[in-house]
């Protein structure tokens, strides 16, 4: 299935994405002022679900801009590239999953601005694994937030986090946070990082 420049506001949720088998795409579109939700993607079976969104807009939902609600043994690759995702109620882009989750949420080039509590959250029991670059994470409640499980790991390659209310990064054990030595954290009264940081050597 694909999307193409397409609005979607006013609806509950702008798209619900349920037990995707195949690919999903979206590009130039925009998903705002939905009740709960601009994009759901949700597995509870033994799918395996590709989202692929580019160039689209995930702004002033009641919730949550992108969930990625995840159960059962799925499988599931989503990427953002390139997208703006601000002013959501709640969070920008939230990714958890069960136990036997396995999930890869790729990021670039995106910007995630004024999200009330979270600019991006993962939060898993399963396995999950969030890339983000070049992208600017600025003004939220947290900028990046890692928690859940250890297979729970946020990696960080030259973005910018700052003047997030609370932190520019929380990090809970035994989720991980590795970053490349080249994100700008700045201007946070409460402290950069709460946490730690598992510093990774470019190769």
């Amino acid at each position: 299935m694909t999307i193409d420049n397409t609005i979607f506001s006013g609806n509950g949720a702008g798209v619900y994405a349920l037990n995707t088998t195949g690919t999903l795409t979206i590009r130039g579109s925009r998903f705002d002022n939905n009740g709960l939700v601009g994009l759901k993607i949700s597995g509870d079976g033994s799918e395996s679900m590709t989202v692929v969104a580019s160039q689209s807009d995930f702004s002033s939902n009641g919730a949550y801009g992108v969930w990625v609600d995840l159960a059962g043994s799925v499988f599931a690759g989503v990427t953002l590239d390139k997208v703006s995702v601000h002013g959501n109620g709640i969070v920008g882009v939230t990714i958890t999953g069960g136990n036997t989750t396995l999930a890869n949420l790729s990021i670039g080039e995106s910007e995630f601005t004024f999200n009330a509590k979270y600019g991006i959250h993962a939060n898993s029991m399963g396995v999950v694994l969030t890339t983000v670059t070049n992208s600017a994470i600025n003004d939220n409640g947290v900028g990046v937030f890692a928690g859940g499980a250890p297979g729970v790991i946020i990696a960080l390659n030259n973005n910018t986090i700052a003047r997030n209310a609370d932190n520019d990064i929380q990090q809970m054990a035994p989720a991980v946070v590795r970053t490349f030595s080249n994100n700008a954290l700045t201007g946070n009264a409460s402290g950069d990082v709460s946490g730690s940081l598992v510093p990774v050597t470019p190769r």
